[in-house]
């Protein structure tokens, strides 16, 4: 069976982290999934671990949260 869904995206020119702008938009409740976070430029991008993520201008940064329930059953979820 195929499923659709809707995925709302949100283009920022500059934003310090499309990971936090996520985060907090979810918090507030101001976006809900599926979204996305697209950036051209992030002064402070996050990598995996913990690590920082270099992100200069004219490049595209991106960020998405999904409901788990979207999620195939076997995914694995872990920090690569």
């Amino acid at each position: 069976m195929e499923s659709v869904c809707k995925l709302q995206i949100i283009y920022l020119e500059s934003v310090d982290s499309t990971q936090n702008y996520l985060k907090e938009a979810l918090q507030t409740k101001s976006v809900y999934p599926p979204v996305a976070a697209l950036a051209k430029e992030q002064s402070q991008g996050k990598g995996s671990r913990g690590n920082t993520w270099i992100s200069g201008y004219g490049n595209l940064y991106l960020s998405f949260a999904l409901e788990k329930e979207m999620l195939p059953k076997d995914l694995k979820l872990e920090s690569l």
